[in-house]
């Protein structure tokens, strides 16, 4: 099986956002949305086997891509992606086992604005 990184050079861009909720000082009416945290970040991008959907299956049933990008960026799993116009739910991320050097991220399509 191929691993993103020997699939060649980071040519995605994708966006990381965060949900945040803002106040109006003078109404007092709060106002939640996702705002990007970073843009246009190199990552690779690959859709998971059916096998690797299987496994993933346990903790999340819809796990379906792997995005791949170096590590040093402070995304959780209560940010998404946003792919090609695509909205992705993720997992919280993991390193790279042996330099650290990069992260990958399961992903799931299809989340709205909640």
């Amino acid at each position: 099986m191929a691993t993103l990184s020997s699939l060649g050079a980071m040519r995605h861009s994708i966006n990381v956002q965060e949900y945040t909720e803002t106040t109006n000082p003078q109404t007092g009416v709060r106002t939640r949305s996702w705002s990007d945290k970073y843009t246009d970040v190199p990552a690779a991008y690959r859709a998971l086997t059916s096998r690797e959907q299987q496994a993933a299956s346990a903790r999340n049933s819809e796990v379906s891509v792997e995005f791949e990008m170096h590590a040093g960026l402070a995304i959780t799993a209560a940010n998404r992606i946003v792919f090609e116009g695509d909205v992705y739910e993720i997992e919280p991320p993991t390193l790279d086992e042996t330099r650290q050097r990069r992260m990958k991220i399961k992903a799931a399509r299809g989340m709205t604005d909640g």
